[in-house]
């Protein structure tokens, strides 16, 4: 697999080769600079740039905004000098970039819309309300409880997966107009949701479909006390929504204008808001 950071992240590379357990090497180069990341069982375990090794090498490589990017399969890494978890590294990287662009003197106000943008943004809204019409035949699934065979996760699951359908066609970032933003991925989605609900460390990926099946044996599994099973399976329901709101959050994001963005954040909110209802009320 070959790419660019400028479109693909390193923290996107790392989830998406982590949720398919691969022993991999990520070659990175830009200007002159080589670093390189190493993943073993899924896990971040050695990385480099330039001088640095380990765990500092691995946050300066990802504030690189662009490089050249390459992964090979690997047997064995050269070395283990990540000291941190990999979860813990992301999200340490992903603290450090944050507090970067915050200290940037360039952090203006925000700028009015252009009329492009603008149209841009009416663009975006039919798009939107298009897709919300389908949205909402998944609501109604839990909402009414007529799913026939489907559980309330395999529905939810179903969601999550249309979004990201939904995040991938967006017409104004597949658009040569628009500036070069990395869509939000399922993988991303599951891994930022991950880190609030835990019940979804048993959710995998798999071909860009979420699989249930580690989840709902351990929600079947007899030998769990049945207040075990239960919290686990409003908890399932909980990540499950956790992932729709990502995708509803990075949605919303890609409005130019306030009055775009505050009319799908309330739209999307209510959704949300409903689903946690209905899922409340759903025989789990």
């Amino acid at each position: 697999m070959k790419g660019n950071l400028s479109r693909v992240s390193l923290a996107s590379l790392v989830q998406i080769l982590g949720l398919e357990n691969r022993a991999s090497r990520i070659s990175v180069s830009r200007n002159g600079e080589d670093a390189e990341v190493f993943l073993h069982g899924g896990k971040v375990v050695h990385a480099t740039c330039g001088s640095l090794v380990g765990d500092e090498a691995f946050f300066k490589l990802a504030s690189w905004p662009e490089g050249a990017f390459h992964v090979r399969d690997l047997d064995i890494p050269p070395a283990t000098t990540v000291s941190l978890s990999t979860d813990h590294l992301l999200m340490e990287a992903m603290y450090r970039i944050d507090e970067q662009r915050r200290q940037e003197p360039d952090a203006a106000a925000p700028q009015e819309a252009t009329a492009e943008q603008e149209a841009q943004d009416h663009t975006l809204s039919d798009y939107l309300l298009e897709a919300f019409v389908r949205t909402e035949r998944f609501a109604e699934l839990i909402r009414s409880g007529s799913r026939g065979k489907k559980s309330v996760f395999h529905v939810l699951a179903e969601l999550s997966e249309h979004f990201a359908e939904v995040v991938r066609t967006v017409p104004t970032l597949n658009s040569s107009n628009q500036d070069s933003r990395e869509p939000l991925s399922l993988a991303n989605a599951l891994w930022a949701a991950r880190q609030k609900v835990e019940a979804l460390q048993l959710v995998e990926i798999e071909n860009e479909r979420l699989m249930l099946q580690p989840a709902l044996a351990f929600r079947n599994d007899r030998q769990q006390p049945p207040q075990i099973r239960d919290q686990f399976a409003r908890d399932l329901g909980r990540g499950l929504i956790e992932i729709v709101r990502q995708f509803c959050g990075f949605l919303t994001s890609l409005f130019h204008t306030a009055s775009g963005r505050k009319e799908w954040d309330d739209a999307y909110d209510v959704f949300v808001r409903d689903l946690k209802q209905n899922l409340e009320s759903a025989k789990l």
